[in-house]
């Protein structure tokens, strides 16, 4: 990874979530890439907002949402 990437952050579901509602409302937010478990549905969820596009996918394992994160694997529906 370049100096210049932004690094995983593994955070809480509930800084996700606010994350994603103030993207929303402001349309544009810092350049990063996030990680988090939620434990409602015993799912991961990344988020990559490199492109200030928000795109957000759920994985089975965290490592399926890290390599998406790194852009390893396409999310098939």
């Amino acid at each position: 990874m370049d100096d210049t990437e932004e690094k995983i952050r593994e955070v809480s579901i509930y800084t996700l979530n606010w994350f994603v509602q103030y993207w929303i409302n402001k349309k544009k937010c810092e350049k990063c890439r996030l990680l988090a478990f939620d434990t409602t549905f015993k799912n991961w969820c990344a988020l990559d907002n490199r492109t200030n596009d928000c795109l957000m996918e759920h994985f089975k394992t965290r490592q399926e949402a890290i390599d998406w994160l790194n852009n390893e694997i396409e999310k098939a529906d």
